[in-house]
């Protein structure tokens, strides 16, 4: 045996004073729990392993407790292996104490890493856990209230209301998922982002009142900072020394279930007041709730609620880390057999636990990168340094251990090369055509707005002042309705004068007839026949000052009223007709979607209102040229619209058009038909989404680092210029 190599058997170890433990039967095999309260951590180790613990009273070595192991009642003595695994994992977590001084150093390594690790999270720009205080008094007074909510009662309860909020929820679901159109529009979520909030203290309130509940302790609460956004967190590690593993479980799903109840009644609210200030507040907690539930809380790749859940389940504790060590071992042993001597054992269970450890390595890159990207847009683009340094910080430790380990080149004596480099090919091949074969329908999303298709507009016959008014904006008019009324007192004098000088004329004509002066006559009856026509003309635009509606129609000109007494002069608009009968979609779409939607033949697309179920409709025609001037104003940022906007230029464009888009966007129309027409009142926001052409992922990512990279560019020249 190599001494130097074995030399930690000769160690003199004893369990820390303050280790409580705790012998429990999972599986029907012995195990012990052993608390750290110091630093508020749980650890199961085999009934053998715990045995050799107990034999090690600071004056026997490693090797000599293991010997007394096989002298004691018969048990079996533990291999060098597993017995190596046990002391390191001792150390790493700070369970033991020794006395040995020459072997002092490696304890002091240990706590110099862990010191490491505290530092690194400390810096760490995408996770900062914040303790602020104990809640344990404060949940005890809450207890006798909203205790009996974990109770079966409170359970049976709880499924009640999960079923009412279910029917109500499928009865309005064509309305519920239209109002998520605009969930992010104008100051909306301001609103999801206090129902997220709201929801976090209740989630957490959950775990704290099932943790008592069944008398374990909530031994500090306080905030986790996660790219800058404060979520709330409490400690409940204290419910792994219950011994009834539902009870366990009931803590984990504690705050779920708080969460889905106060979704259930949000449900229930927002049912029966979905268009009000109350219910777009309980959307918001509803969606919230399932999103968070769903995507994080019951996520079992992710360790949070699903993953302890599924970990007392099947009673596999630390199943990330051991999943993860399955994963390295498998690789190891595939790609250079280093593993040999210790070879898997490959059951049901194991592939299961392998295949765990693969998922939950696919979902921290995709975890890790959603972080980076959602950083780098932070801080109007100064976020790309925390971006950065997230980096550094997750890839560090990894590239350095494997660095260490590739550097002990004695392992790799048996190493397989034509194994490696046909399955380091493979995974990279596999990886390329992943990005440059698999592709998948691209959904485009655009927002719009509801207008009259066409509008009629009204001007004025003839020049005179705006004097009567007889209908108002947004009031309905028939065909041949009295809508308006000019008054020109110099068209009434002309016509009075002209009326005079041809009762002159006629008078004239009579008087040359008598003298026989029949050619004077004739030039009379011209004369006569002149004036009589510049009346006709007079009195027709005399009619004109009268403005009828030629159709039927609804007054959509805004303000017009306030033309009451100025003059209008011939062909300047007075007011504008819609046909409520008649109307279309106006959708602005983004320069990057128009290339998607324009090779296919029929653009078929659905509309989403609030308030309403989806229609289905055709984009019709899309504009040859983008432009920057906003289809409409409430598409806009400030009017409750998504489109980011802009101040224009002085002397840009005309005085009335202050606003521009930041990028130009091209417009579509998608007519309507008439029953739908009538359904729709003009300036509903809408919410375009229609299919394009397929994409492969390597075209998409292309494609938003395109655009990310342009943004940027525009964003800096523009504060160049400024």
């Amino acid at each position: 045996m190599n001494v130097a190599t074995d030399q930690w058997l000769q160690i003199q170890l004893k369990l820390r004073k303050d280790l409580v433990l705790q012998a429990r039967l999972e599986k029907g095999k012995r195990v012990v729990v052993v608390e750290d309260k110091l630093n508020s951590k749980f650890f199961r180790l085999g009934y053998l392993e715990s045995q050799v613990l107990s034999l090690m009273d600071g004056d026997r070595s490693i090797s000599q407790a293991n010997q007394m192991l096989g002298e004691i009642n018969g048990f079996q003595s533990l291999p060098t292996s597993k017995l190596k695994e046990l002391f390191d994992w001792l150390v790493r977590n700070n369970l033991v104490e020794t006395g040995s001084a020459p072997h002092v150093d490696r304890f002091d390594k240990t706590a110099r890493t862990k010191r490491r690790q505290r530092i690194t999270q400390w810096f760490n720009p995408f996770f900062f856990r914040l303790p602020l205080f104990r809640p344990d008094a404060f949940l005890s007074r809450l207890l006798p209230f909203f205790g009996w909510m974990f109770s079966r009662w409170g359970l049976a309860l709880w499924l009640v209301m999960m079923l009412i909020a279910g029917y109500e929820l499928l009865g309005n679901w064509a309305q519920f998922k239209a109002s998520s159109s605009g969930i992010l529009s104008g100051y909306r979520w301001l609103w999801l982002a206090a129902a997220g909030v709201f929801l976090k203290v209740i989630h957490e309130c959950g775990h704290g009142l099932a943790c008592k509940r069944f008398g374990a302790q909530v031994r500090e609460a306080g905030i986790v900072l996660m790219c800058f956004m404060p979520l709330a967190f409490i400690d409940v590690t204290s419910c792994w020394r219950l011994p009834n593993k539902w009870h366990r479980i009931t803590i984990s799903l504690g705050g779920m279930l708080a969460e889905l109840l106060v979704a259930a009644l949000a449900i229930i609210v927002w049912s029966r007041n979905p268009n009000s200030m109350l219910g777009d507040f309980c959307y918001n907690i509803a969606v919230m709730a399932s999103f968070m539930t769903i995507v994080f809380n019951a996520n079992p790749l992710m360790r949070f609620d699903g993953y302890y859940v599924l970990s007392d389940l099947f009673a596999t504790p630390n199943m990330y880390q051991r999943a993860a060590q399955l994963v390295g071992k498998a690789v190891r042993e595939f790609l250079l057999n280093l593993s040999a001597p210790r070879s898997i054992r490959w059951n049901l269970p194991t592939i299961a636990l392998f295949l765990y450890g693969i998922a939950t390595f696919v979902w921290r890159i995709l975890i890790c990168l959603g972080l980076v990207l959602l950083a780098s847009f932070m801080f109007h683009g100064a976020g790309i340094v925390f971006a950065v340094a997230g980096l550094v910080l997750w890839t560090i430790k990894p590239i350095t251990s494997t660095v260490r380990w590739l550097m002990k080149w004695k392992q790799f004596t048996s190493i397989r090369p034509l194994r490696a480099g046909i399955a380091v090919s493979v995974l990279l091949l596999c990886c390329i055509g992943i990005g440059m074969f698999l592709s998948r329908p691209a959904t485009i999303s655009a927002p719009g707005v509801v207008e009259f298709s066409p509008l009629t507009v009204i001007r004025a016959s003839s020049d005179g002042f705006l004097s009567k008014i007889y209908v108002a904006d947004g009031e309905t008019v028939k065909a041949g309705q009295l809508i308006a009324e000019l008054q020109n007192d110099e068209l009434d004098v002309r016509l009075q004068r002209l009326q005079h000088e041809l009762a002159q004329s006629q008078i004239q004509a009579m008087d040359y007839r008598h003298k026989n002066e029949f050619a004077l006559a004739q030039a009379e009856d011209t004369n006569e026949n002149s004036l009589r026509e510049q009346i006709l003309e007079l009195e027709q635009k005399k009619s004109n000052l009268l403005v009828f509606a030629p159709l039927s129609g609804c007054i959509v000109r805004h303000g017009w009223d306030n033309l009451l007494g100025t003059h209008l002069a011939e062909g300047d608009e007075i007011v504008v007709l819609g046909d409520p009968d008649r109307k279309e979609l106006r959708v602005s779409i983004d320069q990057a979607d128009v290339v998607g939607l324009l090779g296919q033949v029929k653009l078929s697309a659905k509309a989403y209102l609030a308030g309403h179920k989806p229609i289905d409709v055709e984009i019709a025609r899309i504009e040859p040229q983008a432009s920057l001037m906003p289809l409409h104003a409430s598409l806009c940022a400030g009017y409750g619209g998504s489109l980011s906007v802009k101040m224009r230029s002085a002397g840009q464009g005309p005085d009335q058009q202050k606003i521009e888009l930041i990028s130009p966007r091209f417009a579509a129309v998608s007519p309507l038909s008439p029953e739908i027409s009538s359904q729709l009142l003009t300036g509903q926001r809408v919410i375009i989404r229609s299919q394009a052409t397929e994409k492969t992922l390597a075209v998409k990512y292309y494609e938003s680092c395109r655009s990310w990279l342009r943004h940027k560019i525009h964003i800096a020249s523009q504060r160049s210029g400024s």
